[in-house]
């Protein structure tokens, strides 16, 4: 388990609707990138509260009009730019304004954020549940579109615009959508308790106090930056936690195969 593990609706909406997008906030030229303190690290993420509140209800709303903007085409209307487009643009929005923050339950340093953002990630994925991964209606009106005009329309759309269609459909049918009303209930039901729990467990192993002792010669390959970072205990040896910024470092550069050893062991079966 890592802290990509995205669950039920956004990995839907990440995965099969394939977009990319930009973050929408102040760039930040390079020079201002140079991490050299504390102070730097919590400028960087200096996200507000109502920001980030405001900032989820954005994207529900946006959601929320791109779908039913779809539901109300007429059924012989339907074309790939009305039905499967505005699909792609969710991707793109969640993209630029809802990924990034998913880092903030993780690293940032305030608990009051962390927290936020984790909860409001809960909703998130219970919203996109209902109006997307299983919205019934829109499952049907996309296949509404390739039962009626799809085919007619293939010879003027990319490859990549056809694969779109083709996963999207398939990823519809794979999340249950083809199951009976009652089957469906009881899978939405399922997937949202496994979202919460996911999201929980990734809480505890950011939030975990769990530790390991290492001396110096057993940091081989970690940068002399990280190492200065670290604390130390009263015997002199490293503190390295089960925080993911600290192991992802840890497994991908210490060339200790011990220390990795005891990560390993620490963050996935202790």
């Amino acid at each position: 388990m890592n802290k990509y593990t995205f669950s039920g609706g956004l990995l839907f909406v990440l995965v099969v609707f394939v977009g990319t997008g930009l973050f929408m906030r102040k760039e930040i030229n390079a020079g201002e990138c140079v991490i050299q303190s504390i102070e730097d690290i919590e400028r960087l993420f200096s996200y507000d509260p109502q920001e980030i509140k405001k900032r989820f209800a954005m994207v529900e709303e946006y959601i929320t009009e791109q779908v039913d903007d779809i539901l109300v085409v007429p059924a012989g209307d339907r074309s790939f730019d009305n039905t499967m487009r505005p699909l792609d643009t969710i991707v793109r929005f969640v993209t630029a304004n809802i990924v990034p923050l998913f880092d903030q339950s993780y690293v940032n340093p305030s608990p009051e954020i962390r927290t936020l953002v984790q909860q409001e990630w809960v909703v998130l994925e219970k919203f996109i549940q209902d109006k997307v991964e299983k919205n019934v209606d829109l499952f049907k009106a996309c296949q509404d579109y390739v039962a009626r005009n799809y085919k007619k329309q293939q010879k003027d759309l990319s490859s990549e615009s056809k694969r779109f269609v083709d996963e999207v459909m398939l990823k519809f049918k794979r999340n249950g959508l083809d199951l009976p009303a009652d089957k469906l209930e009881e899978l939405k039901g399922v997937t949202n308790k496994v979202n919460v729990l996911t999201l929980e467990f990734d809480k505890n192993i950011a939030e975990s106090n769990k530790k390991i002792y290492i001396d110096r010669a057993g940091l081989g390959g970690l940068s002399d930056q990280f190492i200065d970072g670290l604390k130390k205990d009263a015997d002199g040896k490293y503190v390295l936690g089960t925080d993911y910024p600290t192991y992802h470092v840890v497994m991908n550069q210490c060339v200790v195969e011990d220390t990795r050893k005891k990560m390993y062991k620490l963050y996935n079966m202790d």
